[in-house]
């Protein structure tokens, strides 16, 4: 059995109409309590939501039916008992008893195809003097002022089976939601290595793309770039690459030389001098900026390694080394920034040339390594960010789980950071057999209801919605 209290869960719940109501029932005159009752159909067991509402009288206007909360409840015969609950543990059963005159009830239940087990039923109960005023003459509650909200706590049962059926009278034992035949608390098992939802439902998650053919280019180039503001321009004959596309790209800018000094930390000198000046005109480099030093010349010259900038000026910058040193030390040095590789998406491009746009504002060139991948599938379907399974008919490319970095009707670029110049046939499916295989035919479509199932339908690295708990088994210390 059910109890729902109407508004419990908003934020704003407050008891007082109950609190009201129990006031009313300990009063020397409460008034009579008016007992009605909901049945309620459900898709999956009947075909339909159709609601049925009826009380076992009527109202005192024209003893047609009862108006309950704006909803009309049938006057018919029906009767119901054994809603008395003990602490004993045992759950009550009541049964409920509805007039069968001309075969009402029989002929609604031969509708049915598994009758009206499994029906919601809703015991609601509330006081005459807060009945709606159209069930009284004059359209004035003559007990009180009527209150939609003023009723006990509703009690819902389900049916369980029909225990009487004659002509005369259809009887039915109900029980709470938890006490079915059948129904096991909780739900759910705990299995490890079967999905228990049911495939492509709205628990699992999956909605597969259709399979499709076309081609694949994967390219390694090696080219120019040269940076102004934000704005790079790398420079290779022909690459082919288009507006849109998500290149990998990793920056080599060209080496230029320089000075370096340190000054002496004199013996006893409380605190150490570690800086070394590098003198560059226009270096062009900013504090924070990772460069890498080799120390050409020099008495005692520092470690040739990547340094991070720590000041600038318009002509020099400085470093902080580990040694000091007792008399200056000078000499001449090799200076290269090093910018981190990534993935950039092309802003602009012609049959030689390809634009991006950097983070940092710098005046920059040098050489560059790009890295791209596109598969061009006419109306492939897919869109940024959600994998699709992809195989590539070529030696050198794993098949498996890829997300495109971006899209066009017929092509999609995906994010590769390595891999020689490769291209061949190209092809993407949602579909996979009960072993997990790829299909290009959707009847062959089965789940194979393992781990590796979802692995192989919403990738690797995402959050998969597994319908069961791999994490239990048994247990070896």
């Amino acid at each position: 059995m059910t109890y729902v209290y109407l508004g419990y869960w908003e934020p704003d719940y407050t008891d007082d109409y109950q609190g009201a109501l129990v006031s009313r029932l300990q009063g020397i005159a409460p008034g009579s309590i008016i007992e009605l009752f909901e049945l309620e159909l459900n898709t999956a067991q009947h075909g339909t939501t159709e609601v049925y509402r009826f009380h076992a009288g009527v109202n005192s206007k024209n003893n047609g039916d009862i108006i309950w909360a704006g909803n009309l409840y049938l006057r018919f015969p029906v009767e119901a008992d054994g809603f008395e609950y003990t602490g004993s543990g045992q759950l009550p059963r009541p049964k409920i008893r509805i007039s069968n005159i001309m075969g009402t009830i029989t002929a609604l239940l031969q509708t049915l195809p598994e009758g009206l087990a499994g029906a919601k039923v809703t015991r609601i109960r509330t006081l005459a003097r807060y009945l709606d005023a159209v069930n009284f003459t004059g359209n004035i509650n003559p007990f009180g002022t009527p209150d939609p909200t003023a009723e006990f706590p509703q009690e819902i049962y389900y049916v369980d089976r029909k225990t009487l059926e004659t002509r005369d009278v259809v009887e039915f034992e109900l029980a709470a939601a938890f006490d079915l035949a059948g129904v096991k608390a909780p739900k759910r098992q705990c299995i490890a290595n079967i999905c228990q939802w049911q495939y492509k439902s709205s628990v699992c998650g999956y909605s597969p793309i259709t399979a499709a053919t076309g081609t694949f280019s994967r390219k390694q180039l090696s080219a120019t770039y040269s940076q102004s503001g934000t704005t790079a321009t790398i420079t290779s004959s022909s690459h082919g690459i288009s507006t849109g596309d998500r290149v990998y790209l990793t920056l080599t800018p060209t080496a230029v030389t320089g000075t370096w000094s340190q000054p002496a930390t004199p013996l006893f000198y409380f605190i150490p001098n570690r800086v070394v000046t590098i003198t560059r005109n226009s270096h062009n480099l900013s504090a924070g900026d990772l460069v890498n030093l080799q120390f050409t010349s020099g008495g005692n010259p520092p470690d040739n390694g990547n340094y991070v900038i720590t000041s600038v000026t318009t002509n020099t910058f400085t470093i902080e080394v580990s040694r000091t040193l007792l008399s200056a030390d000078s000499g001449n040095v090799t200076i290269q920034l090093i910018r981190q590789p990534g993935y950039y998406d092309v802003a602009s491009a012609t049959t030689n040339t390809f634009t991006i746009t950097l983070s940092e504002s710098r005046t920059d060139s040098g050489t560059v390594t790009v890295n791209w991948l596109k598969v061009s599938i006419t109306s492939h379907g897919l869109v940024v960010g959600k994998s699709a399974y992809i195989s590539f008919g070529a030696e050198g490319i794993d098949s498996g789980h890829y997300a495109p970095a971006t899209v066009s009707a017929n092509a999609f670029t995906l994010a590769v950071d390595s891999g020689a110049t490769l291209s061949g046939s190209a092809s993407i499916t949602g579909w996979f057999d009960s072993s997990d295989n790829p299909v290009t035919v959707s009847t062959s479509d089965v789940c194979g209801k393992r781990l590796e199932s979802c692995r192989r339908r919403f990738g690797e690295n995402t959050d998969l919605p597994y319908g069961s708990f791999p994490g239990i088994g048994t247990f070896f210390t």
